[in-house]
């Protein structure tokens, strides 16, 4: 390491430790873990395949009936729910952008019109904030039952 003077600062006459790089990243010790903290939080290549191929063999559909309240609902992650229409009909429904409320929340709301949910009309209604609704899939009771079994062990 070389010191130098920095004209820029306040106090110029102090003097600041500068390092040179030969090509080569030099990393301080106190940076490692933050960054590592940083990098584990985030979602590998291989969970986003894995995700994607989960949902196509999914039944899209543009929209779903519901008369009343859904009897249930279970987050899996910050853009993605599940909706029991009724206990033995199940939709998958993706957000288009992600809320970090979503699996802390005791309860959500869901718009509809006529009694139907719409993907890209109706919203997910999160501690007060809407959140459009991108996609709905289709799902059977046990394909519900493995996805959520999937995003508990996941989390």
């Amino acid at each position: 390491m070389s010191e130098a003077t920095c004209p820029e600062s306040k106090y110029p006459h102090q003097k600041v430790q500068a390092r040179l790089f030969t090509g080569d990243l030099v990393m301080n010790k106190r940076y490692v873990l933050p960054l590592l903290l940083c990098f584990a939080g985030l979602p590998t290549m291989a969970t986003a395949t894995e995700s994607a191929t989960a949902l196509e063999d999914l039944a899209e559909v543009n929209s779903f009936r519901l008369l009343g309240q859904a009897s249930d609902w279970n987050a899996l992650d910050r853009d993605s729910l599940i909706v029991w229409a009724s206990p033995s009909r199940a939709y998958l429904i993706e957000l288009q952008r992600p809320s970090h409320d979503l699996r802390f929340a005791q309860a959500i709301g869901l718009t509809s019109t006529a009694g139907r949910v719409a993907a890209g009309f109706d919203d997910v209604v999160i501690e007060g904030w809407s959140y459009r609704i991108k996609s709905i899939y289709a799902l059977d009771r046990a394909r519900a039952k493995e996805l959520l079994s999937n995003a508990h062990r996941t989390t």
